[in-house]
């Protein structure tokens, strides 16, 4: 068994400044930096939504209610429904994540008012209480970069032009509005920046071969 890294010191000793010049002017667009945008984004998230007491906060009177009228959720083996305290924090999980439902459905439609009434970025994160979030440089091309934002998000913003505000984004965890704050055309770096990225590649060919 012959393993490549062993012959890595040799084939990092072969390599010359020509050799990495070769290699930068042959294949370009493997260290071509592609465009980027940095975003800032504001919204409410299913979690975030059910910390807030009014949101995710239930009451007996609620409880109650919600156990009345659906007795078929809750039936036990002899098809009868179960007393309402052995199936109480079940019936309040459920409570809580109705309400959350439809907070962010009530957000949603909150948000496509403001941005039918052309109210700025700023002004509909102040008037509705949002956290604002900032993230980038990203890649446009790669919405699944670590600790990004939701891909959605990403995906929104790869289309808008530098400063403009998306239309309402709805996803399986929460409600957002984007809005790009900076673009980045794409770009071929000097070779002093990406010498040892291009090293390393040379050296793990020469290595194989």
């Amino acid at each position: 068994f012959f393993d490549p890294t062993a012959y890595a010191e040799d084939a990092a000793a072969s390599l010359t400044g020509d050799d990495l010049r070769a290699e930068y002017d042959a294949t370009p667009e493997a260290v071509r930096i592609p465009e980027q945008i940095s975003i800032e984004y504001a919204g409410a998230t299913h979690e975030e939504l059910a910390a807030r007491p009014a949101v995710g906060g239930v009451d007996e009177e609620e409880l109650a209610a919600y156990y009345e009228q659906r007795p078929e959720e809750f039936l036990g083996e002899d098809g009868a429904p179960k007393p309402l305290d052995q199936v109480r924090d079940q019936v309040r999980q459920q409570v809580a994540a109705a309400k959350v439902r439809r907070a962010l459905t009530a957000l949603a439609l909150d948000l496509e008012q403001d941005r039918k009434a052309e109210r700025r970025f700023e002004e509909i994160v102040a008037g509705r209480g949002l956290p604002q979030h900032s993230a980038g440089p990203f890649p446009i091309d790669n919405p699944w970069v670590p600790d990004a934002p939701e891909p959605a998000i990403l995906e929104a913003a790869s289309t808008l032009s530098e400063g403009e505000v998306s239309d309402v984004i709805e996803t399986g965890l929460g409600v957002y509005l984007v809005r790009v704050t900076q673009r980045l055309p794409s770009r071929l770096p000097p070779l002093e920046e990406v010498r040892e990225q291009i090293r390393e590649r040379l050296v793990t060919r020469r290595a194989k071969e």
